[in-house]
């Protein structure tokens, strides 16, 4: 969920460092009521997992999705074909990054009993699993940099 909406936020940055506020400004017009909408009838059907996702599936099909159609050529200077791939592979990379740390969390819930316990423990795989990818970020950074 995290991931969609950082996405969103780039793409929110490339349209206005672009100034096209004209191309796409409907966009949220379609995105509000088509989570609203699925997003009642979802949780009517399934419950509180209903809501989240019709998040989910409203991000990836309205915001993603209708995005790639409207601003990929306009806004990101691409064809649809290399913007939707662009994102794929973003998307295919990031669920790479947290396997991990799901599998890490799950074995944490299996033998850690106390509630504060298995808080704790899980916490701290995530803010070190953070620490890593910060590092590894930074030290890619610092490798792409010509030497002065």
């Amino acid at each position: 969920m995290l991931f969609l909406n950082i996405v969103k936020v780039a793409d929110d940055i490339f349209i206005m460092a672009k100034g096209a506020f004209e191309i796409g400004y409907w966009i949220p017009a379609v995105e509000v009521p088509v989570y609203v909408l699925s997003g009642v009838v979802l949780s009517r059907w399934i419950g509180l997992e209903g809501i989240l996702i019709a998040s989910i599936a409203t991000n990836m099909v309205v915001s993603i999705g209708l995005k790639g159609i409207v601003l990929s050529r306009p806004v990101f200077d691409r064809t649809k074909l290399q913007w939707y791939g662009n994102r794929v592979r973003s998307i295919i990379t990031a669920l790479l990054a947290v396997l991990p740390l799901a599998f890490l969390y799950d074995l944490a819930q299996q033998f850690l009993h106390p509630t504060f316990l298995r808080f704790g423990v899980t916490s701290l795989l995530g803010f070190g699993y953070m620490v890593a990818g910060v590092r590894w970020l930074l030290s890619r950074r610092s490798r792409e940099e010509p030497m002065a």
